[in-house]
């Protein structure tokens, strides 16, 4: 009985224990319910407290604009981040439907919530390389294609993805830009296949730019749905493919003559073999040319004979910008057709024409596995509107062809006395004294001149300055402080720059000392030409002493200078200062040694101008004694 009792006596005692424990869990309950309707309370009156701010008193259509704007002018998919404020800003983007028409491919996932946030709104839509091999991908862009009726601006740069789009795409009545690339050397461009075959069969009424890269043939002999629409057209190619290319010059004309509209025109690789047997004789423009009325904006980038064949073939009488890529090396005759060529298609306006800026741009980034090009820029302005600029640029391979030879072809084609700005950038090829003593004195209204990453172009030219005739007759009247009674080189000038030009200018010569002459033909510039400023922009090697000697060299003169990059600015060391001592007085005596022989000139030019009187007094002497006898003799017979 003993242990009964006991257990019975234990279980009493564990029953207050047990309705303890089940208090406090009722009660640890209890404050949680209490919790959780706080915090919602709280959430609540945060909202509130948010939903009073500022920025969300704002009507949800003027919020969900700003969110637009935000989309517009930030990096890809950092816009997302407003939906992540607090929940009147998630309401108002989800609620949005512009804000997801530009589908962000972060996982298929996304696309597809993007997808249907968009509604029914015009959709924008990227794809890039390798995009096809993310799971769900494919999924997601087959439900794009089946809304094709919604696409609003295509960019594909994918295989597999610009195949199916070609493939499934056939009726887009609000589609208007279009972009489709495929990669180098893929299987699908390389193959000849027609891969736009069917392409917009059924309608694309509102396209007006068209951009395909190595997408194979153009279907030139099919009628276009959308060629009355379109305002930009773009075909990139492989050169060498020549089935890509349309059979005939008459078929690519025709064709652009259905696109009423065609303002920009870009064919790279797409440009017919020319019909024309004697191309490079031929400076007539044909009877039966097309005129392009509409064109603005023409790129060409294709070999000489393809483009001289299109621009005889051709009128561009509205053309305001017109650049020219050639592939391969072009020589004398080659330059000379071209330009003849280029003259007759854009006659209407050509001889309107006046050069206002010249740009010369040596560019080794333009093609990473190809050759270097010299890109030359010409800007011209007509007589009607001097503001508006017209330009021309002409892009070939840096050859093996002196850049002399190559400069003075374009100066025979080109006038050269109106220009007004000359630029010289990264120039691997250049300007001779030759050269540069060549074309100044033709350049009678140039106002500026800018050297950047051009060292030895920028000390020949100022090997050239030292040159000039009108300086060196001055010299000799120095002493009178005469003003220039020989028209000087440039006598317009009023503003030199040099950006990122090695002071020393690598002519074996002193470091200070062609930058010291270049200052003195300045300075004695100064007396007889307009007022110049010359800028410095981040020049290495500009020693302290440099500024100095800028400051003495331009006191009381017209000459102005400005110097940027002080980083560049070095400090000589005691030694340095020593050779530059040494080097100013080898300039000295240099320069005495100059001065001795130009008297001894001076000397014998008197002497023989004194020589030449007492010849031509002579001379009269006895012209004048001759006639006296003659008429001695006359008067005795």
């Amino acid at each position: 009985m003993a242990p009964s009792s006991s257990f019975a006596h234990s279980q009493n005692e564990l029953q207050p224990q047990a309705a303890l424990l089940s208090t406090f869990e009722i009660r640890r309950a209890q404050i949680a319910d209490r919790i959780l309707q706080l915090e919602r309370e709280v959430l609540s009156l945060k909202n509130s407290h948010n939903t009073m701010a500022p920025p969300c008193r704002l009507p949800p259509e003027i919020l969900a604009n700003i969110f637009t704007l935000v989309k517009e002018d930030s990096w890809p998919r950092h816009w997302i981040m407003v939906t992540f404020v607090c929940q009147h800003w998630r309401a108002v983007a989800v609620d949005c439907a512009a804000l997801w028409t530009s589908l962000p491919f972060i996982n298929a996932d996304f696309t597809s919530i993007a997808l249907s946030r968009s509604k029914r709104a015009p959709l924008s839509v990227t794809f890039k390389q390798d995009t096809w091999q993310k799971p769900g991908y494919s999924t997601a862009f087959c439900m794009i294609l089946s809304q094709s009726e919604r696409l609003r601006k295509v960019d594909i740069s994918d295989d597999v993805f610009a195949s199916t789009f070609c493939e499934c795409a056939r009726v887009a009545p609000i589609l208007q830009e279009l972009f489709l690339e495929m990669s180098k050397g893929s299987i699908l461009s390389m193959s000849g296949q027609p891969l736009l075959k069917g392409f917009l069969r059924h309608g694309a009424v509102s396209l007006n730019s068209l951009s395909l890269t190595r997408c194979g043939p153009f279907p030139w002999t099919d009628h276009l749905p959308f060629a009355h629409c379109l305002v930009e057209l773009r075909l990139v190619g492989e050169h060498h493919l020549e089935y890509q290319r349309p059979s005939s010059l008459f078929l690519l004309l025709d064709s652009l003559k259905q696109m009423a509209f065609l303002q920009k025109l870009d064919l790279s690789g797409y440009l017919p073999t020319s019909e024309d047997p004697d191309l490079w004789n031929s400076s007539q423009h044909p009877s039966s040319s097309t005129t392009l009325a509409t064109l603005e904006h023409v790129y060409l980038e294709d070999s000489a004979s393809r483009i001289i064949g299109f621009l005889q073939a051709t009128r561009l009488s509205g053309a305001k910008n017109v650049h020219l890529t050639v592939k391969g090396q072009i020589y004398g005759p080659g330059i000379r057709q071209l330009f003849k060529s280029l003259e007759s298609s854009w006659r209407d306006v050509w001889q309107l024409f006046s050069l206002q800026r010249f740009y010369i741009d040596y560019d080794f980034m333009t093609y990473l596995d190809g050759p270097d090009t010299f890109c030359s820029d010409f800007y011209f302005a007509t007589r009607d509107h001097p503001q508006r600029s017209h330009r021309l640029s002409l892009v070939t391979e840096a050859g093996d062809e002196p850049i002399d030879n190559l400069m003075s072809r374009f100066t025979t084609q080109l006038d050269y006395s109106s220009l007004l700005y000359l630029s010289i950038t990264r120039s691997e090829y250049p300007f001779t004294k030759k050269l540069w003593k060549s074309i100044l004195p033709h350049l009678k209204q140039l106002k500026e001149v800018n050297f950047t990453h051009s060292t030895d172009s920028c000390a020949s030219f100022i090997e050239a300055l030292q040159e000039d005739p009108a300086l060196a007759h001055q010299h000799l009247q120095d002493g009178a402080h005469d003003v220039l009674k020989a028209t000087p080189y440039l006598p317009a000038l009023s503003k030199i720059t040099l950006d990122e030009i090695v002071l020393t200018f690598c002519q074996g010569v002193g470091r200070r000392t062609l930058f010291r002459r270049f200052l003195s033909v300045l300075r004695a510039r100064s007396r007889s030409c307009p007022p110049l400023e010359l800028e410095l922009w981040s020049c290495e090697n500009f020693w302290s002493r440099f500024e100095r000697l800028l400051e003495e060299t331009f006191m009381n003169t017209s000459v102005t200078f400005h110097i940027d990059g002080k980083g560049y600015l070095w400090e000589e060391t005691d030694e340095e200062e020593e050779d530059d001592e040494k080097e100013d007085d080898d300039e000295e005596e240099d320069e005495e040694e100059e001065e001795e022989e130009e008297e001894d000139v001076v000397a014998d030019e008197d002497e023989d101008e004194v020589e030449k009187d007492e010849v031509d007094s002579d001379e009269e002497d006895g012209i004048e004694s001759g006639e006296d006898s003659g008429n001695e003799l006359g008067g005795e017979q």
